[in-house]
């Protein structure tokens, strides 16, 4: 699957967007804070594995069938903040981001709780949630909202976003990748489709991280 777009950004255009922003109203400096703050350093995929990739790991910049979706992660990057958007909850702590896309090539709209609850960050300090669910969240890049669903042909430029407890160190970290079965009949909720979590790693993969300060 091809990249519909290059996501590396010169220091000219980062001017001129930052120009923009300043033209833009509220929302859409949401999403202009948030695409700032994951292209500044380096083009997407600039970053390689710390390992070597085989067949079943988690590659940047390469497409993967996550569920009902199409997804790519391009960089792990770590920031203080997303402002205005997002920022840590507790103080002095930071946020682990994923920036890559997702894409729906199916025919009924998806929820993205399907995209944040299979990726699980190892050695990179996320808070884990009290209650338990997914510690991540999914963001879209453009306008700095969160995502709930994904309706069928749309794609999305996101960040699934991880708070990081202070005092993390910077190390690679490990992205693991639940796998999903499709179920024609889902006898437990009557849904005539459903996606069942299989609850197994399905691709992983080990990945230097980029800190912005």
């Amino acid at each position: 699957m091809t990249e519909s777009r290059e996501a590396g950004k010169s220091w000219r255009g980062l001017s001129q967007a930052g120009a923009l922003v300043r033209r833009t109203n509220g929302r859409q400096r949401l999403g202009a804070g948030v695409g700032a703050a994951l292209l500044v350093t380096a083009p997407f995929g600039g970053l390689e594995a710390a390992g070597t990739p085989g067949p079943d790991k988690l590659t940047l910049g390469k497409s993967f069938e996550l569920g009902p979706y199409d997804v790519t992660i391009r960089k792990v990057v770590t920031v203080g903040d997303l402002a205005p958007s997002i920022k840590p909850e507790r103080e002095g702590g930071r946020l682990l981001v994923l920036a890559g896309k997702v894409t729906n090539p199916g025919a009924r709209p998806e929820f993205a709780t399907l995209v944040t609850r299979a990726f699980t960050v190892k050695g990179g300090g996320v808070v884990v949630p009290e209650h338990g669910g997914s510690a991540g969240r999914l963001v879209s890049v453009e306008d700095g909202e969160d995502i709930s669903t994904i309706n069928p042909g749309l794609t999305y430029d996101v960040a699934i976003v991880f708070e990081q407890d202070p005092g993390w160190t910077e190390q690679p970290v490990a992205v693991e990748v639940d796998g999903y079965q499709f179920l024609e009949e889902d006898p437990l909720t009557l849904d005539p489709q459903s996606w069942l979590d299989t609850d197994e790693v399905a691709t992983s993969g080990r990945f230097d991280v980029e800190v912005r300060r």
